[in-house]
C-alpha cells in the first residue's frame, strides 16, 4: 500500500501542475455551466435571433429543472471529451516525451503506477464533476428562479450521476494512449468515439450504445428518449469503465521493459 500511495502522491503533483488539468478545470466547472445559464437567458427572451430559437428547442422545462436540464446536455458531452483528454494526457505523457523508460524504473511496480494513474484521474474527475454541479446553481440564482424544490434536486442529482458515468467510461481511452504509447492515439480513439456515439443515437441505438445513454438520460435526444432509459442500460457504463480499467491494469504489467520502449 506504501508503494501505491507514493504513485498516487507522484501523479497527483504531476497533475496538479499540469496546463493540461487546471485548463480542463475551468471549462468543466465554469465554461459549461455558464454556457448553461446563458442558453436558458435565450430561451426566456423575446429575441427572433437563431440562437433563442434554438435555445427554446433545447428547454423543454421551467425554473431550476431546466438550467439543470440544460447544464446536463452541455455536461454530458464536455465531461467525455474534456476527462477523456486528461486521461489520453496523463497515460501517454511519458511516452511522448520518452520518459516511460525512467517511469517503469521506479522501485514501484508497473501495475502501482497504472492504478495511481486511474486513482488520480477519477478522483480529479470526480471533484470536478461534483463542482460543476454546484456551479450550475451558483449560476441559475441571478436568474430568479427562486428557491429549488425537491423535484429540482433530484434533477441535480441526476445529472451528477450521468457525469460520473461518463467518467468511469474514460478509461479505455487510458487503454488507448498506453496500448497507442502516446496520448494522440487516445485523442484519436476519443474522437472515433464521438463520431460513433452521435452514428449510434441517430440510429435509434443510444440507449444500449454506454456513450450515449448517459447524455439521453439527461435529456439530450428529447424528454421521450430520457424516459426509455433503463437501469440496466445506465449499468453498461460502469461495466465499461471497469472492464478498461482492469484492461488497462493489465497492458501496464505486460508492458516491455523500459530498454525495449
Amino acid at each position: 500500500m506504501t508503494g501505491l500511495a507514493a504513485a498516487i502522491g507522484f501523479e497527483w503533483l504531476k497533475l496538479r501542475r499540469s496546463v493540461v488539468a487546471w485548463t480542463a478545470s475551468i471549462v468543466l466547472v465554469l465554461v459549461a455551466p455558464l454556457l448553461a445559464t446563458g442558453l436558458l437567458l435565450a430561451a426566456r427572451s423575446d429575441s427572433d435571433s437563431q440562437l433563442a430559437i434554438k435555445a427554446r428547442i433545447m428547454v423543454t422545462d421551467t425554473g431550476w429543472s431546466a438550467q439543470f436540464a440544460v447544464a446536463g446536455q452541455f455536461l454530458s458531452v464536455a465531461v467525455f471529451v474534456v476527462v477523456g483528454i486528461v486521461a489520453c494526457w496523463v497515460f501517454g505523457r511519458e511516452y511522448t516525451d520518452h520518459a516511460v523508460g525512467a517511469l517503469v524504473s521506479l522501485p514501484v511496480r508497473r501495475t502501482m503506477i497504472a492504478s495511481a494513474k486511474l486513482v488520480v484521474v477519477a478522483a480529479w474527475a470526480a471533484a470536478v464533476c461534483v463542482s460543476a454541479t454546484l456551479t450550475t446553481v451558483v449560476a441559475g440564482l441571478p436568474n430568479g428562479l427562486g428557491s429549488p424544490r425537491t423535484h429540482d434536486w433530484l434533477v441535480l442529482g441526476k445529472l451528477a450521476v450521468a457525469a460520473l458515468l461518463t467518467v468511469a467510461m474514460t478509461t479505455p481511452l487510458a487503454l488507448a494512449a498506453s496500448a497507442g504509447r502516446g496520448y494522440l492515439t487516445g485523442i484519436a480513439v476519443l474522437l472515433a468515439l464521438v463520431v460513433t456515439t452521435q452514428i449510434a443515437t441517430a440510429a435509434g441505438l443510444g440507449g444500449w450504445f454506454p456513450y450515449a445513454a448517459p447524455g439521453l438520460w439527461l435529456g439530450l435526444g428529447g424528454h421521450e428518449a430520457a424516459t426509455h432509459i433503463t437501469a440496466v442500460q445506465l449499468l453498461v457504463p460502469i461495466l465499461v469503465g471497469v472492464a478498461g480499467a482492469a484492461a488497462t491494469i493489465a497492458w501496464w504489467h505486460r508492458t516491455p521493459p523500459p530498454e525495449a520502449v
